[in-house]
């Protein structure tokens, strides 16, 4: 029940991040295709739990963490950078 409630809040931020980044009106049309994606890569990195446990302690520290901790927020940083710069090119 608290990993369903963990990966919830995550998946709520996560799009609602994504929303805000690129100025959404609405961050419900992402919620779907965020869902799908996410069942798709826990299905595909894990079938059960101790696979889970096992991937998780091997290869995945090194290959995981460094998208998510320095690629996406990078990417999303340097998106950021070129919208304040174009909004302050145009006005």
């Amino acid at each position: 029940m608290t990993v369903l409630f963990k990966v919830s809040i995550f998946l709520y931020g996560a799009v609602l991040g994504v929303a805000e980044l690129f100025k959404l009106k609405s961050h419900s049309r992402l919620i779907l295709p965020f869902g799908v994606i996410l069942i798709f890569l826990s299905m595909t990195i894990a079938s059960n739990f101790s696979e889970h446990i096992e991937e998780g302690l091997g290869d995945t520290i090194k290959y995981h963490h460094v998208p998510f901790f320095i690629v996406i927020p990078l990417f999303m940083l340097v998106i950021s950078i070129i919208q304040n710069y174009v909004k302050k090119k145009t006005h």
